[in-house]
């Protein structure tokens, strides 16, 4: 094998989709974008409220500290 074969044959090894990978990615391509943008939505609705939960808790700590 000449070397160009070689470094074809190495390329081709490192550039093939993985099955793996194409896999677990098919779920996610099957759905629609409107689901998706719908769970991304909602998503980052729950993320903005647990960390506005977050902040009001630490707010009430402080303001409590702050009376005595």
């Amino acid at each position: 094998m000449n070397q160009a074969q070689e470094h074809r044959k190495l390329y081709e090894a490192h550039h093939e989709p993985d099955t793996l990978d194409m896999l677990l990615a098919l779920p996610y391509v099957l759905v629609p974008p409107a689901k998706l943008r719908a769970v991304e939505e909602k998503a980052v609705a729950e993320e903005q409220r647990r960390l506005r939960d977050k902040v009001d808790a630490w707010n009430r700590k402080v303001a409590a500290e702050s009376c005595m």
